[in-house]
């Protein structure tokens, strides 16, 4: 008898949870199954992974520095930081074109056509090639200065500048290329100094210069074998040496 009863105190109680149930939530809430229950093994675990603040999602590496490409930068979000940016390489230079505007014209007077005009031999001859002659007018040349020029050993081991006398004797030589060019010059005739004004050195020649030299006639005697000359030496569009000078001819 108390068994029974008790049982179908239980029975009673069930019953009004079930109403109560069913008049908070609808009839139909018998027939919808709790919501983790809609979702696939794998997709409760991701949705109680979620509310739990456990992230879900597979880490996404993150690219900076050289490495990054434009669209792993998109992903990060923006550009690489300051500290791992490295800039775009600029547009490669056009060697030859460069090569052209910096290069010399080319020469009149070759190394081996300038020794069949002066007696000067290596390591005294200081004029590399002739761009321009007009005999006994005007003459422009060249004098490449090299690190391996002789004089360089002792002027000065810690400071190597060419001696301004050696400038001058260039200037010299080129006015040599220039009177012994002309039409009436005779096998064995020499130019020789007679005198040197108004010389200037403007700024130091230095191995690697290019020391590029003017000399023009201002006065020529045939008669007497004399002439004046004025000649100037640039270095990058600098002037670094002048000046005027007087040759008298041997014959």
């Amino acid at each position: 008898m108390f068994l029974c009863s008790t049982g179908r105190a239980d029975s009673v109680l069930l019953a009004r949870r079930r109403n109560c149930r069913e008049v908070c939530l609808g009839p139909t809430a018998r027939l919808q199954p709790p919501p983790l229950l809609l979702l696939r093994p794998c997709q409760r675990t991701s949705a109680a992974q979620a509310d739990c603040g456990v992230r879900t999602q597979p880490r996404q590496r993150r690219w900076c520095g050289p490495r990054a490409s434009a669209e792993q930068v998109a992903a990060n979000g923006g550009a690489p930081s300051a500290t791992s940016a490295v800039p775009a390489p600029s547009t490669p230079t056009d060697v030859a074109e460069l090569s052209r505007r910096s290069a010399l014209p080319a020469a009149v007077l070759d190394a081996e056509a300038i020794e069949r005009v002066l007696p000067h031999r290596y390591p005294f001859l200081l004029v590399d090639k002739v761009l321009e002659c007009a005999a006994e007018q005007r003459i422009v040349a060249v004098k490449n200065v090299t690190y391996n020029e002789q004089f360089f050993e002792g002027h000065f081991p810690s400071a190597k500048i060419m001696p301004g006398v050696l400038q001058l004797e260039a200037l010299a030589q080129c006015c040599g290329l220039m009177l012994l060019s002309g039409p009436d010059s005779e096998p064995g005739r020499l130019f020789l100094f007679a005198s040197v004004e108004n010389l200037r050195w403007r700024r130091p020649v230095r191995p690697g210069d290019v020391l590029v030299m003017e000399c023009q006639v201002m006065a020529l005697r045939k008669r007497f074998g004399i002439a004046k000359c004025r000649g100037r030496g640039y270095v990058d569009g600098e002037l670094a040496v002048e000046a005027d000078m007087t040759f008298a001819c041997n014959k």
